[in-house]
């Protein structure tokens, strides 16, 4: 068993692996049928690795690469039927490689 360990900016340690995170507002706790469909959608987008909840400032959409998060990002601010305004800063992120599944063995 381990304790969950945040998502850090710097300076990346040996157990991290580097990422690349934008924000979108707070996903609400009992989402709706739209917000269900887009959490399925955005989990399939290309290099998506997962999301950190930073209640109530936010939430950080975490990809294997910054192109990966360039597109998703773009993809996000055009997907229908969710309107909410997508950060438009793109920042490196560590996380610990434990977390990740073997998706960004970087």
């Amino acid at each position: 068993m381990y304790i969950w360990q945040q998502p850090t900016f710097g300076p990346k340690k040996d157990d991290e692996v580097v990422c690349y995170a934008f924000a979108i507002p707070n996903l609400p706790a009992r989402p709706d049928k739209n917000i269900k469909k887009f959490i399925k959608w955005l989990s399939e987008l290309d290099g998506f690795l997962g999301v950190y909840p930073y209640y109530p400032h936010g939430t950080l959409l975490i990809f294997d690469t910054e192109n990966n998060a360039k597109g998703g990002r773009n993809l996000i601010r055009n997907y229908p039927g969710v309107e909410f305004p997508v950060g438009k800063n793109i920042g490196e992120i560590f996380v610990n490689k434990k977390y990740l599944g073997g998706k960004n063995d970087d």
